[in-house]
Order: structure tokens, then sequence, then C-alpha cells
């Protein structure tokens, strides 16, 4: 759990098709949202409003 109140909040996952072999940037909508050299996958939690379409 974390402090921020992120566990209440609806996320998604994304997840690599394969093993990485070299650090992976993972973006959305123009903002990193993290860089993972062990991961397959990230979380972005969601904001109302904070999505670009």
């Amino acid at each position: 759990m974390t402090s921020d109140g992120d566990e209440t909040k609806q996320k998604l996952k994304f997840k690599l098709a394969g093993t990485p072999t070299a650090p992976v940037e993972w973006w959305l909508n123009g903002q990193k949202l993290a860089t993972n050299s062990s991961d397959d996958f990230t979380c972005w939690y969601m904001d109302i409003g904070s999505q670009k379409w």
C-alpha cells in the first residue's frame, strides 16, 4: 500500500509481451510513467480528466 491513496484509485496495468533485454521507458499522453530495467510491467493510476484523447 502507498500513503498517497493509490490503493483506492483505478489503474491500468501495461505489460510487455516478452522479456526485456534493455531498460524500457513507459510513456502515456506524452508523460513518462516509468523506466524499468527488470520488470515487464508498470501501472498507471487513473485520475478524472487526466487523459488526452
